[in-house]
């Protein structure tokens, strides 16, 4: 375990390039410091040592402040894979916690309205975390990269079909309200895929997110399966078990 701990802290998984990079410099950094000692050793040397010494006396100078620059910025992208993987953590558990996949499952038309207006009232904004650190985003690995945006996508869309319920009436059909249900269950069921696979490049092991990995396939699975019912057209009056 403490080896494991180890190794990934020396070879983090989203800072490898940067790693390669310090080390890189870090050689640099040796071969300058091995020439100035070995020049106050042996101060009977060679004479064009005078002019390369001052040379190894700047590249020292710049090596040591590319390597903290490096290191900053490592710690800058470390800060943002903390900050998605806290926050699409945090969404999903709010999402299951609040049982709005089982709403849209255990269907009841006038108390599912009901419980999207007052939702819907509010209007968080629930991506100005990913809208304010999109530079910081980009900076990271394609694939995890590719996995945070179609999250947050997926959830700007969910919520954006679920907006059409809120102009249910007393008119519209059961058959309209089931439809417009099933779609933001659609939704609902890419946004939980693409945070599963999001935490999963957000961590360094797969175990970290084991608890929000299982939470997230039961929401999945919950909807796969009423989303396999729906199409088989279990649908009863007032009440729909899909």
């Amino acid at each position: 375990m403490k080896t494991r701990r180890l190794l990934r802290w020396l070879w983090p998984k989203h800072n490898r390039d940067i790693v390669l990079f310090t080390l890189l410099w870090l050689v640099l950094l040796a071969g300058g410091a091995f020439a100035l000692w070995y020049r106050l050793v042996r101060p009977e040397g060679n004479p064009e040592w005078d002019v390369v010494l001052p040379t190894m006396g700047i590249l020292i100078t710049i090596t040591a402040t590319v390597i903290q620059r490096l290191l900053s910025h490592a710690f800058v992208r470390r800060g943002t894979v903390h900050l998605f993987r806290s926050e699409i953590a945090s969404l999903c558990k709010a999402a299951c916690t609040l049982h709005i996949a089982d709403s849209l499952v255990n269907f009841h038309p006038e108390r599912f309205r009901e419980f999207m207006s007052q939702s819907l009232s509010r209007r968080e904004n629930y991506t100005e975390a990913f809208s304010q650190n999109t530079r910081a985003l980009a900076d990271l690995p394609k694939q995890t990269v590719l996995d945070v945006t179609a999250f947050y996508t997926f959830l700007k869309t969910s919520r954006d079909a679920a907006l059409i319920m809120d102009g249910w009436t007393e008119h519209t059909t059961e058959d309209v309200m089931h439809e417009d249900v099933c779609r933001v269950m659609v939704q609902m069921q890419f946004c939980f895929e693409a945070a599963r696979e999001a935490l999963i490049e957000l961590a360094d092991e797969p175990s970290e997110v084991h608890s929000e990995i299982e939470l997230i396939d039961g929401a999945l699975n919950q909807l796969a399966s009423a989303l396999s019912k729906r199409a088989e057209g279990e649908i009863h009056t007032g009440h729909v078990i899909l």
